[in-house]
């Protein structure tokens, strides 16, 4: 299954818009969307409710290669393609339509996200997902009790038929809570199916493709639900240990996606369940040991060739000839080569290691026993985390960059050296391996920093806040004052259009967000009182700001803001001694623009909501009392 988007909810629909019509004014490319739309789009929409079913089944293989690319598929949503599939080819007679459908249904989700998810929700595709279900029951059936029942082509298309189907109820899930419930309080017969093909699967293996669409199932929703771990865990048939072992076999070898899986559901299982025969550290080294043993011998390189060459793009559609004899049954008729798909998988198995690291790192970062106490890291953690995940995920960062991020691993890197930076410091010490490969992780991630993408920036600058918290006044060799001042001006740029738009955007309050941690940081070891006093008047003014309900609407990532503003004060300005709090905190009186800040604090603090946001409350609760005892400290201690 592709990688899943995020949906996107304030998307408008455009399953039922109307057909544009040309003015004297049109531009030379809605004239061209036009003719195309005229030509193309509409014949092949009509050809599915053709009577002929040579002409349905050609009209939706070319619509599924037309869908691949994004004005296309606006053409295509523009002339109702989803209602279109749902009222005629999802329902087919012909077999082979009603699995081609269900595909291309999951891969619009996967690339349109909500309003795709949102519209098959509410037009009942369950009904049609729940008679696949009972074909699907009825088949592997027959397959067990009688193998001969189903010939090899009728075997392949029953494998894409089940993958087609789970992929798409993950889908739906993913989109939102609403429909994640929705789906979960209809799941219990998808799992009970699930199982029963996995341990049938395991037993007698037909196709990894199929073994991995069962665990790409169970993983997913085992990210997402405490409560579908437990349910799994209490179903007797179903065994975390035989998936485990089953991946060993020499039927698996090249199968790295599977193996991922397998150990990402070890996971998420040791989360919620434990692991009665390894402590927590020794589970997660295990985990962090086999998923490395597995993606560092996979060739990026190799994927970048697969990826950059053509499958007959260019190739007119062809139906297959239905007496050719299937040689590969894990490559479906019309695809891509089985050399693409392999390195599909391969790359799909990175990504997903690389989101199990990063939970692991949050993992580890919690104490569980006293979460006053920091976190005690063992050596085997801090062995893989300094020789093999650092040199891994540095290694991909950097190659994503220098070919134009044909991976696109770019993001989830950034996250992953975001959390295992954040866990040093939350560990009774950073290693003293980690100090030597600060310099090259701060050179990759300012290089990708360089981009427009506000996400990157944002990330880098999460990463830089850690680091810098780590090195101390060392951050003086790599933060220049310009530099400094570029990220104060974007913050109140950033912070000046939010008030003119009088709209909260998400990106831009983490992005300030992060940007105060790291100026907060820099401003205490700099060595500069001018930057320091920089930094400290956008602290302020961010409180100042964001106190306001007016400004804040009370939204969560908005109070943020002026909490950990108000903490990176106290931090900076927390000892006379140091040599920037007379010239900024004494002479720029900001005692008294404390003082006049507190009573809207307090106001700020009371309006969060304990039910919706507890943590929140609880942050804001301290930073409030600690403003007033701030301000008393700071009133006598030059007395």
């Amino acid at each position: 299954m592709g990688k899943l988007k995020k949906g996107r909810r304030n998307q408008r629909g455009r399953l039922n818009p109307v057909a544009k019509q040309m003015g004297p004014n049109a531009s030379k490319q809605e004239i061209k969307e036009e003719a195309t739309r005229q030509n193309k789009i509409v014949p092949l929409i009509g050809k599915l409710s053709s009577s002929a079913p040579n002409d349905r089944s050609v009209a939706l293989s070319a619509i599924a290669v037309l869908a691949e690319d994004a004005t296309m598929r606006k053409l295509l949503l523009k002339e109702r393609l989803v209602p279109t599939i749902m009222e005629q080819t999802l329902n087919d007679t012909n077999e082979e339509l009603v699995v081609e459908s269900f595909g291309l249904l999951r891969n619009l989700t996967i690339e349109e996200g909500y309003e795709i998810a949102k519209y098959l929700w509410r037009s009942n595709i369950w009904a049609s997902i729940d008679s696949g279900l009972t074909k699907i029951e009825k088949s592997l059936h027959f397959m067990r009790t009688d193998p001969k029942s189903l010939d090899n082509k009728v075997t392949h298309m029953l494998f894409d038929f089940i993958e087609n189907v789970l992929s798409l109820i993950v889908l739906i899930a993913s989109c939102s809570e609403d429909l994640y419930e929705s789906i979960y309080s209809k799941i219990d017969r998808v799992v009970a199916i699930v199982i029963d093909a996995l341990n049938w699967n395991i037993e007698k293996l037909k196709t990894v493709k199929l073994f991995n669409s069962l665990l790409d199932f169970i993983y997913e929703f085992a990210s997402d639900s405490t409560d579908f771990i437990i349910s799994l865990a209490n179903i007797p048939s179903f065994s975390l240990t035989k998936v485990i072992e089953a991946v060993q076999q020499p039927a698996h070898e090249k199968n790295n996606l599977g193996k991922i899986y397998a150990q990402g559901i070890y996971f998420h299982f040791l989360e919620v369940k434990g692991d009665e025969t390894a402590s927590k550290d020794s589970a997660c080294a295990q985990i962090l040991q086999a998923t490395f043993d597995t993606v560092t011998k996979i060739d990026i390189n190799h994927i970048k060739e697969c990826l950059s060459t053509s499958d007959n793009a260019q190739e007119p559609l062809q139906k297959p000839n239905p007496e050719e004899k299937l040689q590969d049954i894990d490559v479906p008729f019309g695809s891509e080569s089985p050399e693409k798909l392999h390195a599909r998988s391969d790359l799909q198995a990175i990504d997903i290691s690389i989101d199990l690291f990063t939970s692991i790192c949050e993992y580890l970062a919690s104490n569980e026993s006293n979460v006053e106490e920091p976190v005690v890291l063992n050596e085997d953690l801090i062995k893989l985390f300094l020789e093999v995940a650092h040199p891994s995920y540095l290694q991909l960062l950097v190659f994503d960059q220098e070919n134009k991020e044909i991976l696109q691993l770019t993001h989830k890197v950034l996250v992953a050296y975001n959390n295992l930076c954040w866990l040093f410091l939350s560990s009774n010490a950073i290693p003293t391996g980690w100090f030597s490969s600060i310099p090259e992780l701060w050179q990759a991630v300012e290089s990708v920093t360089k981009s427009d993408n506000l996400d990157y920036h944002r990330l880098g600058l999460n990463i830089f806040w850690a680091l810098t918290k780590s090195v101390g006044p060392q951050v003086k060799d790599k933060v220049s004052l310009s530099d400094v001042r570029g990220l104060l001006a974007r913050c109140n740029e950033l912070t000046s259009q939010m008030e003119q738009s009088k709209e909260l955007d998400l990106l831009t309050l983490e992005y300030v967000l992060s940007a105060v941690g790291f100026l907060g940081s820099v401003a205490q070891v700099i060595g500069n009182v001018e930057i320091t006093s920089e930094i400290g008047q956008l602290l302020i003014s961010l409180i100042r700001y964001f106190v306001d309900p007016q400004k804040n609407k009370n939204d969560a990532k908005a109070i943020e803001i002026p909490v950990e503003c108000l903490n990176l004060i106290y931090d900076i300005f927390g000892d006379a001694e140091y040599e920037y709090d007379l010239p900024v905190f004494v002479q720029q009186d900001y005692l008294q623009q404390l003082e006049k800040l507190e009573p809207e604090v307090k106001a700020c603090y009371k309006h969060i909501d304990k039910h919706k946001n507890p943590e929140l409350k609880l942050r804001a609760e301290e930073a409030w009392t600690n403003l007033g005892r701030f301000i008393d400290y700071k009133k006598t201690e030059r007395q």
